[in-house]
């Protein structure tokens, strides 16, 4: 249970469960979703994922301070790595279930171009939705 009164003051752009049962929550910290101003290229300085305790409402620990411009997904994968989708980075990154970042995919012109989503397929391979400005999903096995 969320305590009363509790409030993340920054925009929340995604849920999710891990494998422990924890939440994680994925905040904007700072930047905002606005036209003029969502992409600046300035990284969130506070942590974009806090990871709470589903029975207290406690926020256990939280990780990803200067790591994400503007974070859009968060998906738990099948191992319990987690998974950030930011449209600003136009990047997936994998974190481990503590938030070490262990690999990205994408980036600038490079395969994305406003990655939105990521799901996981039964034989282990992923797809990311570039849905923004290419329409497109791209698979990786």
């Amino acid at each position: 249970m969320w305590p009363a009164g509790r409030i993340v003051q920054a925009q929340v752009s995604g849920v999710a469960v891990d494998l422990r049962g924890r939440v994680l929550v994925l905040n904007r910290g700072e930047n905002h979703w606005m036209p003029q101003e969502a992409f600046k290229r300035q990284k969130i300085k506070q942590p974009a994922v806090l990871v709470v305790d589903p029975e207290s409402g406690k926020v256990e620990a939280t990780w990803g301070a200067s790591t994400f411009i503007m974070p859009h997904q968060i998906v738990v994968g099948p191992e319990g790595n987690v998974w950030v989708v930011d449209v600003g980075l136009h990047q997936a990154i994998e974190f481990d279930a503590d938030g070490k970042k262990l690999r990205m995919v994408g980036g600038p012109k490079v395969r994305f171009n406003m990655p939105t989503d990521l799901a996981f397929l039964s034989d282990g391979s992923f797809v990311v939705s570039d849905g923004y400005l290419n329409s497109r999903l791209v698979k990786f096995s």
